[in-house]
């Protein structure tokens, strides 16, 4: 069963991260709906990956670990939807995408839940 903080935290990942793709491609729609399945793909990647395979690992690590990993992951898929896009354009958009995510995440999550 879909959690209300689960929820919460997917609607806050894809619409912070179509803002990032949406200006940072000048409104490429295609990129956009991409980033937003992109996010219905590697989203619960990320929590398996927190909350399920790192057991021995704190907090902050897991968290580390996670992001890099869906980065990479993002990337690959932007690179297989969009092969002739630069190197740099598709990993500088999964870094971005990802840290601000992550920056605004945190921070609404801090607010809602103390």
């Amino acid at each position: 069963m879909l959690s209300i903080s689960y929820a919460i935290a997917l609607l806050i990942t894809i619409v912070l991260e179509a803002m990032v793709v949406f200006l940072m491609t000048r409104g490429n729609r295609d990129m956009v709906f991409a980033s937003i399945g992109i996010n219905m793909i590697t989203h619960p990647i990320f929590h398996f990956i927190v909350y399920g395979l790192l057991p021995g690992y704190r907090w902050p690590e897991k968290v580390y670990i996670s992001e890099i990993v869906i980065i990479l992951a993002e990337y690959l898929l932007l690179r297989h939807l969009f092969p002739s896009s630069a190197f740099y354009r598709l990993f500088g958009m999964s870094l971005v995408m990802n840290g601000i995510s992550f920056i605004g995440g945190s921070y609404v999550f801090s607010l809602l839940y103390g």
